[in-house]
C-alpha cells in the first residue's frame, strides 16, 4: 500500500468522522528509504543474513500472531458486511438528497453515514490486514480490492451531504452545534461553518473528485519511474563483489566504512536519477501546478493555504518551523563538525552523513525482554497506560515475526469498536524494541480515543497522529540512556538520538522549506527546471549542513528522490510531531503537575477539538517557535554529550 495519505476533495462524508477510518495507518520503514518514507527515528538497515530460512505462519505459535478472528470469525462475516453495505446502505442515501434542511432526515442520515464507515473501516483493517499475512493470498487481495472499489463508491453517494449543508444559513448550522441530538457531530458542523467559503455546489465537488484520478497521475508517474524504469549501476565492494545499487540497499550503502565505496554508491543513486531529469522536473511541475489548481478553484490564497486547511492548521505554524530552524542552524553545524571529527575528514559530503559514528553494539534482544524494556520505559505514563500495553502485548494484538509472504515493516491500525492491531516484523534488535514502541504509541492512542470518543470524533489527524508514536520513541531512548551500561552504549543511544533530531527536524524542515519555495515560484508565474530545482536545493543544503560540508554537483538533483513532494505539505509534520512529542515528554518526565494527565486527555481527545488546540490543552503551543526551540536546545546538548565521551575515548 503507498506510504501517503489522501483525503478526497468532495468524496467523503463527515471530513472529521472518516479521515483516518478509511484507510490511513502508520506504516514504518527503514530511514533512508527515499530518506525518510515515515516519522520513525533510529532504524539501522539489517543485515541479510545468507540462507536465513523464513518461518511459514503455520510455524509461529498463536500467542505470537495476531488474532483477526476480533473482528471477523470468517471471511463469510465479512462478506455479509459488504452485501449489507452495497444492497442496503447505500442505496438508502437517495432518500435524502434536497432533504438535509428536514432536521429528523439529517439525524438520520448522520447516523446511517456512521454506521456504513464504521462498517467500512472494520473491514478495511481485516481484509488488508488479512493481505498482509500473506501477499501471495489471491482471496485476500480479491477482498482487499472490493472493499477499495465499495469505499470509493461510498464516497461518491455521499458527495451531495457537505455542499448541500453548507447552503444551509451560517446561524442554522451553528445552532446544530448546541443541539443535544446532534451533540456527537458539533465538530462537524463547526467545521463546515469554518469551510463555508471553500466549498463548491455539489456538481462541480463531484467534477473536483473526478479529476483527482487525472492529477494523481503525477505521483504515479514518480511511483512507476523510480521502481521499475530508473536503472542504477552495479559497484564493487571492497571485497570485489559486485553490488547492484537500489533504493532498498541506498542506506546501507552509504553506511560502509569504505569511503571510495560510498562515493561510488552515491554517484551511481544520483546518476540514475539524473538521466530521468527532465521528465522528473516536468512531472514535479506538474504535481505543483495542480496544487495550485485545486488551491485557486477552493478559493484558497495559495497552494500551503489550501493543504493545511484539510486540518485547520495556521499557516504561522508551517512559517514558525522554518523560520526558527533558519535561526538555528548552528546546532546542526557543529553535529556536522563533530562527524569530520570522528572520520577525521577535511570536509564532509553527502556520502558522509550516514557512516556511523559509533559501532553497533549488537545486542540480542528476544521479543519477551523487548516488551519488558517498553513497559519499564513506558512506567511514567502511569499504569493505566502500561495495563493497555501489557493487554495488547499479551492478547494477540501484535503479529510479531518475520513469515514468508508477509509484508515488509510495521504498522498500527484499528477499527472502532475493536481493540487495535500492530504488525511487526521483529528480528531480536534494539531497532525492533523501538519499533514495537512506536507503534504500540497509535495503538494506545487508538485505544483511548476510541473509548473515550463517540465514533464522529473518534479518529484524529494526521498532524497530532505521530505526536503519541513519537513520544513513546523519545521515553524508550531516554529509558536506554539513563540504564546504559558503559560509555560505549550511552553513546550509541545518544548518537541515535541527536541522527533522529537531524533528520526529523532538520531535514524534513529543508524538505518543507524546499517544497514552499518551489511552489512560490509558479504561484508568482516563474518557470520550474532542472537547473532551477537543483540550484534550490543545493542552496539550502548547504545552508543547513553548514560550512564543514561541501556538496558534489550530482547530489543537486537530491530534489528528484523524494516521494513526498507529491503529498501537498506533508513532510511538515514530522518536525512539528517530534517538536510536541519531545515538549510532552519534558513536561512529563519534569514532574510538571497534570502533565501526565493532560497528556492521556490529549490521547482520548480524537477529532474532538482542532489539533492544534488540542495540543495546547496538552501542555504544548505549535503556533509558538518555543517548542522547536526546546528541541534544538536539547539536540544541542546530546552532541556536547557525545562531545565529551567521545574526547574520553580518545576518539577525538
Amino acid at each position: 500500500m503507498q506510504n501517503k495519505i489522501a483525503i478526497p476533495l468532495a468524496g467523503a462524508i463527515i471530513m472529521m468522522t472518516i479521515i483516518i477510518g478509511l484507510g490511513i495507518y502508520y506504516f514504518y520503514s527503514d530511514i533512508g528509504k527515499k530518506d525518510m518514507t515515515k516519522l520513525t527515528q533510529t532504524s539501522q538497515p539489517k543485515v541479510e543474513t545468507k540462507n536465513k530460512q523464513i518461518p511459514t505462519r503455520d510455524q509461529i505459535a498463536e500467542q505470537h500472531k495476531w488474532n483477526l478472528g476480533d473482528m471477523y470469525a470468517t471471511d463469510a462475516d465479512w462478506e455479509k458486511d459488504f452485501q449489507k453495505i452495497e444492497t442496503e446502505y447505500l442505496p438508502k442515501f437517495s432518500d435524502y438528497h434536497d432533504q438535509l434542511n428536514n432536521i429528523q432526515k439529517l439525524l438520520a442520515c448522520l447516523k446511517l453515514a456512521d454506521q456504513t464507515f464504521m462498517t467500512l473501516e472494520k473491514m478495511n483493517v481485516y481484509s488488508s490486514y488479512k493481505q498482509t499475512e500473506d501477499l501471495s493470498n489471491a482471496q485476500a487481495s480479491e477482498m482487499n480490492s472490493r472493499n477499495s472499489t465499495l469505499r470509493s463508491k461510498a464516497g461518491a453517494v455521499t458527495a451531495f451531504m457537505d455542499p448541500e449543508l453548507i447552503e444551509l444559513p451560517t446561524d442554522y448550522l451553528q445552532s446544530l452545534t448546541k443541539n443535544p441530538d446532534f451533540r456527537n457531530y458539533w465538530h462537524y458542523f463547526d467545521t463546515l461553518t469554518k469551510r463555508k467559503g471553500h466549498v463548491l455546489s455539489g456538481p462541480q465537488e463531484e467534477l473536483l473528485a473526478k479529476s483527482q484520478d487525472l492529477t494523481g497521475t503525477f505521483s504515479n508517474v514518480f511511483d512507476k519511474a523510480t521502481a521499475a524504469d530508473i536503472k542504477f549501476s552495479t559497484i564493487k565492494n571492497s571485497s570485489g563483489e559486485d553490488i547492484q545499487v537500489s533504493e532498498a540497499k541506498y542506506l546501507s550503502l552509504l553506511m560502509d566504512p569504505d569511503r571510495n565505496f560510498r562515493q561510488r554508491a552515491a554517484t551511481s543513486m544520483m546518476a540514475g536519477y539524473d538521466s530521468f531529469k527532465n521528465a522528473l522536473a516536468e512531472n514535479l511541475n506538474g504535481q505543483i501546478k495542480s496544487n495550485i489548481f485545486y488551491a485557486q478553484t477552493k478559493k484558497y490564497n495559495n497552494a500551503l493555504e489550501a493543504a493545511l486547511a484539510t486540518e485547520f492548521i495556521p499557516e504561522t505554524v508551517y512559517n514558525n518551523l522554518i523560520t526558527t530552524i533558519d535561526e538555528n542552524l548552528s546546532p546542526l553545524h557543529k553535529f556536522i563538525a563533530l562527524r569530520k571529527k570522528v572520520l577525521k575528514l577535511d570536509q564532509i559530503h553527502g556520502y558522509d552523513l550516514y557512516v556511523p559514528l559509533v559501532a553497533d553494539i549488537n545486542q540480542d534482544i528476544p521479543y519477551e525482554t523487548g516488551k519488558k524494556m517498553i513497559i519499564d520505559a513506558l512506567a511514567i505514563l502511569g499504569a493505566d497506560y502500561t495495563d493497555i500495553l501489557k493487554q495488547g502485548l499479551e492478547n494477540r494484538w501484535v503479529d510479531v515475526y518475520e513469515t514468508k509472504n508477509k509484508e515488509s515493516g510495521a504498522s498500527a491500525w484499528s477499527a472502532y469498536g475493536y481493540h487495535p492491531y500492530v504488525k511487526m516484523n521483529y528480528d531480536n534488535n534494539i531497532d525492533d524494541v523501538s519499533t514495537l514502541a512506536h507503534e504500540l504509541g497509535h495503538a494506545v492512542n487508538f485505544w483511548y480515543s476510541q473509548k473515550e470518543q463517540p465514533y464522529p470524533t473518534s479518529s484524529y489527524t494526521v498532524f497530532n497522529a505521530e505526536v503519541a508514536s513519537t513520544a513513546n520513541e523519545l521515553l524508550m531512548t531516554r529509558y536506554l540512556i539513563n540504564n546504559a551500561k558503559n560509555d560505549e552504549e550511552k553513546l550509541f543511544y545518544l548518537n541515535q538520538l541527536a541522527t533522529t533530531i537531524y533528520r526529523t527536524l532538520y531535514t524534513q524542515t529543508m524538505y518543507s522549506q524546499f517544497e514552499k519555495l518551489i511552489h512560490n515560484r509558479v504561484e508568482n508565474g516563474e518557470a520550474l527546471s532542472v537547473d532551477s530545482l537543483n540550484q534550490i536545493w543545493s542552496d539550502l543544503i548547504v545552508k543547513y549542513d553548514g560550512p564543514n560540508y561541501v556538496i558534489d554537483d550530482f547530489y543537486k538533483i537530491g530534489w528528484a528522490r523524494i516521494p513526498h513532494f507529491y503529498y501537498n505539505f506533508y513532510v511538515y509534520k514530522y518536525a512539528t510531531a517530534i517538536s510536541a512529542a519531545n515538549q510532552l515528554v519534558k513536561n512529563i518526565s519534569d514532574n510538571q503537575p497534570g502533565a501526565r494527565e493532560k497528556y492521556i486527555e490529549f490521547l482520548s481527545a480524537g477529532s474532538s477539538d482542532y489539533p492544534v488546540e488540542l495540543l495546547k490543552k496538552a501542555g504544548v503551543d505549535m503556533t509558538t517557535s518555543e517548542p522547536i526551540k526546546n528541541l534544538i536546545r536539547d539536540f544541542d546538548k546530546i552532541v556536547d554529550q557525545m562531545e565529551i565521551i567521545l574526547q574520553k575515548q580518545g576518539k577525538i
